[in-house]
């Protein structure tokens, strides 16, 4: 038997976006029972309103924008060194997962192991991060003036983050590209 699933939407989306749901929810069926393409049926119907907990809805919400889209206008940005629109695609609360899962929650931690004397290697290694990610960190927040001082007074998490931007040119970002096969920049976040 070949899957067949039906979805009942309100009006109001748009073409490309029930395109886009039936052609997600195929290769999710797909992904669960082994059948072809081909063989895989899937119906939208429209209705004109439904009424759920007591409140009546005549139209959808909106839809959400195809993430492949976000993440390339992302990227341009941050390539561009437009710094500012690349920071409105992430949310206020983001934080970088580095590899190995370790979110690294503030540059301050990297700005006192750096004034405790510690080499970029034994950074990288408490941290979890790259050696070349804490380099390219460590030069944009040098060329900042904010690496000299006591390990118990450190900048604000505000100074740092507003160093970052300032300080970190173009050539930085592909630096990050180029040298760790990732994109390491981000906004950081307590």
């Amino acid at each position: 038997a070949m899957p067949v699933v039906s979805v009942t939407l309100l009006p109001g989306y748009a073409a490309e976006t029930q395109h886009r749901m039936v052609n997600r929810l195929a290769q999710a069926v797909r992904s669960v029972i082994d059948t072809p393409e081909a063989g895989t049926t899937v119906f939208v119907n429209e209705v004109s309103t439904y009424r759920r907990d007591g409140k009546v809805f005549s139209e959808g919400r909106a839809a959400h924008p195809v993430a492949s889209d976000l993440v390339r206008d992302y990227l341009q940005a941050l390539q561009s060194g437009d710094l500012a629109r690349a920071q409105s695609f992430l949310s206020p609360d983001f934080r970088m997962c580095f590899p190995g899962a370790v979110v690294m929650h503030t540059l301050q931690e990297l700005v006192r192991l750096h004034r405790q004397g510690k080499s970029a290697r034994e950074a990288a290694q408490l941290l979890n991060i790259s050696r070349n990610t804490v380099r390219v960190y460590l030069a944009t927040l040098q060329r900042a003036g904010l690496l000299d001082g006591p390990a118990g007074e450190l900048p604000t998490l505000d100074v740092l983050k507003a160093s970052i931007p300032r300080a970190s040119p173009r050539s930085t970002i592909k630096s990050l590209r180029r040298r760790s096969g990732w994109l390491a920049y981000c906004w950081l976040s307590s």
